[in-house]
């Protein structure tokens, strides 16, 4: 135990604490949020960065560190949304791909095809266009539009796992195609899926973000980081606060979930 703590880096201890306080202002915003997000007092507008308003007031007031936090909860439900979404659809796509005869995977193949050849985004613009705003039908989008390049790696994934020598043995011993997939590749592409979903969730944070300061997404005056700059870029010339904060929220939440991604995607390969 003590060597596996002393394995830990500086980035990842760092990056763990940030995953901790992201999740802790998702569940339970009030315990780090001082004001309510919603609280209109006009003779505070566009107050600057102070000890009383850390990031300062918006328009209407509202302290803007409250603010970011609440948004927390909004930004990380889509990202974990469209994770869980891009995934499963990916887990079912690839695997139907890698397991299924060659008339199967040749199908599934040029629909992937057809679908990654579409920019990402464009599809959850798509996507979101027909489910309409909000957190749910947001974390759907992203998650449909990123499905496509999941299911191709999980594809890979799971034919170099079918003609390895446990899938063998397995297929020599009369167990069926499925059944090796439940008890021996899954379980074996258990790190591999840990390592997508993480990276995924960044990845779907920007994208909702990017809904949301579009107006597809999560719209004002709900607390989102997305919807909050798109709210604040009329402003920036006079509250930069309004406008910076969120996007540095943004930033260092894709960061910090990338580097965990990449540094799980390292030891798994050491492994």
């Amino acid at each position: 135990m003590v060597t596996r703590l002393r394995a830990i880096g500086p980035a990842e201890a760092i990056g763990a604490v940030l995953v901790v306080l992201l999740l802790v202002a998702m569940v339970a915003p009030g315990v780090l949020a001082p004001y309510d997000p919603y609280e209109i007092t006009p003779s505070d507008a566009f107050q600057g960065p102070s000890w009383t308003h850390w990031f300062g007031t918006d328009e209407s007031g509202r302290d803007a560190f409250s603010r970011v936090i609440h948004g927390t909860r909004s930004s990380l439900l889509i990202g974990l949304l469209a994770m869980a979404v891009g995934l499963g659809l990916a887990v079912l796509l690839g695997t139907l791909a890698g397991l299924g005869n060659r008339a199967l995977d040749f199908a599934v193949g040029r629909v992937l095809e057809v679908l990654f050849a579409v920019p990402g985004l464009l599809l959850a613009l798509l996507f979101v266009a027909v489910l309409g705003g909000g957190v749910v039908p947001s974390g759907i989008a992203v998650g449909l539009a990123t499905a496509p390049g999941y299911a191709r790696l999980i594809r890979t994934q799971v034919i170099s796992a079918r003609t390895s020598g446990y899938a063998e043995a397995a297929t020599v011993l009369g167990r069926s195609r499925w059944t090796s997939l439940r008890r021996h590749i899954l379980p074996n592409m258990a790190s591999r899926l840990f390592v997508l979903a993480t990276l995924g969730v960044g990845q779907a944070v920007v994208w909702a973000c990017s809904l949301s300061f579009l107006g597809l997404g999560v719209t004002p005056p709900n607390t989102e980081w997305g919807a909050m700059l798109a709210a604040g870029r009329g402003y920036i010339a006079n509250a930069w606060w309004l406008t910076v904060f969120p996007g540095v929220f943004i930033v260092v939440t894709a960061a910090t979930l990338t580097l965990l991604g990449r540094s799980f995607q390292n030891r798994a390969r050491e492994t």
